[in-house]
């Protein structure tokens, strides 16, 4: 500021309160300033390092998959289709979050594909929306801090589980429909990898982690009844990255690519107290690397679920 004497009159710097507040008033009357914002022309990619289960196909021929704050819905070929009109490739987007998405699952209910999508902050905002529409069915907001890890629908969609990144890895369970508050469980643990419901009863939720695997029974009130498993010392140790829950029984991931096995009739609800000898590996070293996405799969022709791995 003390150069400002020395410059040019026309170039000299009016610093003086009155001087401030006339560039203010000048400012305020320029009115013909545009108003607007960017719009998405088409999203290229997306990010997936560091994250899993981000990329989801839905039955109406939609690939759901994250681009920084936005949730991309990309319509896909229809490899059986030969004959009409040439196929024109299209892009929808869901953009209702202000920070990264970084988890995201669907499930298909009679009402058509609900889509439930976390994002990353110091108060993260998870966002339940119908995929056809593009329709905000809840917001559940002031809940978790830090970010979101995992957000995971119960098989009817009645239910929502949250993993958040708070250093309590806290899990919190919701009404799907209007976001309200059911269970809050602390995982416990530092590091809390998956969470999957139960296909026979939404009162039954896992969780697993770092050498750990922590069944949750949600039926009795407010209070979960926390079950871990017994030692686990005859398997190597290493995370539990990922878990599914069918109708045959429960899969989990390890870190070394291997598959393990824990048998649906032992984790029951009658059958929880003494679950350490249910555990098995069905598959050594199934893949070369870290296991970090499961999603089972049922086909109309096929008598079992299907398990993908990746």
């Amino acid at each position: 500021w003390g150069k400002a004497c020395e410059l040019p009159k026309q170039h000299k710097v009016d610093v003086s309160l009155r001087g401030v507040e006339e560039e203010a008033n000048a400012c305020e009357a320029i009115k013909d300033t545009p108003i607007g914002s960017l719009e998405l022309d088409w999203v290229y990619g997306c990010r997936t390092e560091g994250l899993s289960g981000l990329i989801r196909y839905s039955q109406g021929h939609e690939i759901l998959f994250n681009a920084g704050r936005y949730a991309v819905l990309q319509t896909v070929r229809e490899w059986k289709k030969t004959k009409g009109r040439e196929f024109e490739p299209g892009q929808r987007y869901f953009g209702d979050h202000l920070t990264e998405i970084c988890a995201m699952d669907l499930v298909e209910t009679q009402s058509g594909t609900i889509v439930a999508t976390g994002d990353m902050g110091e108060f993260p905002t998870v966002h339940v929306w119908h995929m056809l529409s593009l329709r905000v069915e809840c917001t559940i907001r002031y809940v978790h801090q830090l970010g979101i890890k995992k957000v995971k629908f119960s098989p009817a969609g009645h239910k929502l589980a949250i993993l958040g990144a708070d250093e309590n890895q806290t899990i919190t369970v919701h009404d799907s429909a209007n976001g309200d508050l059911q269970h809050r469980i602390a995982g416990g643990r530092p590091h809390v990898f998956d969470l999957c419901f139960s296909c026979i009863s939404e009162d039954c939720l896992l969780q697993i982690g770092m050498h750990h695997i922590i069944f949750h029974e949600l039926s009795h009130g407010e209070d979960a009844i926390s079950i871990e498993m017994a030692d686990l010392d005859y398997i190597p140790c290493q995370p539990f990255l990922a878990c599914v829950w069918t109708s045959e029984g429960i899969i989990v991931s390890g870190w070394d690519g291997s598959l393990f096995d824990i048998s649906s009739e032992k984790t029951s609800k009658s059958s929880m107290e003494d679950p350490r000898r249910h555990l098995r590996e069905v598959f050594k070293d199934a893949h070369d690397a870290p296991i970090n996405t499961l999603r089972a799969v049922k086909t109309p022709r096929a008598q079992f679920n299907r398990v993908l791995s990746g």
